[in-house]
């Protein structure tokens, strides 16, 4: 859960440091107000603010933002986890658990400040599109304003063909099709095939042509089979049979008019998942030798 707290500053705590005004106003430990402050969560008259020393001002409102129980820091990006960089283009392997974008509760730890760490820029690539935070696979970011935009409008002419991964409950009783189904009132589409049954489960390959939050795990709820481990959407019993959510951005191909296009980017399955995968009795050779996984 993100809590969040605000308060104005007094003339007792004018000219105090930030991570003691927190502190002071907000009732929380020195550790915390300190770790708020490390990872972004701390906003002071609607800016953030990362330096423990900056000081506060009489009338200022500070606000506190922070995860409760606290998030798990990422490990830094390995070489690999960079799938290209071409021309303000970065596409990225993205763990499951790293945040897409900055958030208002952090800064440190997400995808941009990793990819700005492991390839040494000075300001953080912005993403182009997103992933749940739970969701591992291909993303891309952008490090050049005109080239983001350019690659913006691919997806939203859907000419950045993607294809996802996951493991549902059960299994549907056709081998392929699409779901025409609104999500948040919108209209969204998601079209499946099914690459492997199991007793309990089914690996299935899924091609949103919408780009909706949430889509793809509202979309297999709403077919009846939601994807395991999955915590917000999937029954308990559904939820709790993976340690993770079982949904891999599996492939993202580049048109020729991007830099590094023409070209197929693909992001190898985690180990989560593949332990999922052979726990449900789910054959893994199948991803490599069946052509109709991009």
């Amino acid at each position: 859960m993100i809590r969040n707290a605000r308060a104005r500053v007094g003339p007792d705590l004018d000219s105090e440091r930030v991570d003691r005004a927190l502190a002071a106003l907000l009732g929380m430990s020195r550790g915390l107000a300190r770790r708020v402050v490390s990872l972004g969560g701390a906003w002071v008259d609607g800016r953030r603010v990362r330096v423990q020393s900056r000081p506060v001002r009489t009338g200022q409102e500070v606000v506190a933002w922070w995860a409760d129980p606290p998030e798990p820091d990422p490990d830094p990006l390995l070489p690999a986890a960079i799938l290209l960089r071409a021309g303000g283009l970065v596409a990225v392997d993205k763990p499951a658990g790293v945040h897409s974008q900055a958030a208002r509760h952090r800064v440190a730890g997400t995808l941009p400040d990793l990819v700005s760490t492991r390839l040494g820029l000075r300001t953080c690539p912005e993403p182009i599109h997103r992933l749940d935070a739970d969701t591992s696979g291909v993303m891309l970011l952008g490090t050049d304003p005109f080239v983001r935009a350019r690659a913006s409008e691919a997806f939203r002419q859907n000419s950045l063909h993607r294809t996802y991964l996951a493991v549902v409950d059960g299994a549907p009783s056709e081998d392929s099709g699409i779901i025409d189904l609104p999500v948040e009132r919108r209209p969204a589409s998601t079209g499946w095939r099914v690459l492997a049954r199991g007793p309990r489960a089914s690996l299935l390959r899924l091609e949103p042509t919408t780009g909706r939050t949430h889509q793809l795990r509202i979309h297999c709820r709403q077919a009846g089979w939601p994807v395991l481990g999955d915590r917000r959407y999937a029954p308990s019993g559904v939820a709790s049979r993976a340690t993770g959510l079982c949904l891999h951005a599996w492939s993202l191909e580049l048109p020729a008019d991007l830099p590094g296009g023409p070209r197929l980017l693909r992001a190898p399955l985690p180990p989560a998942l593949l332990a999922t995968l052979c726990s449900e009795g789910l054959p893994v050779r199948r991803l490599e030798a069946d052509p109709g996984v991009r």
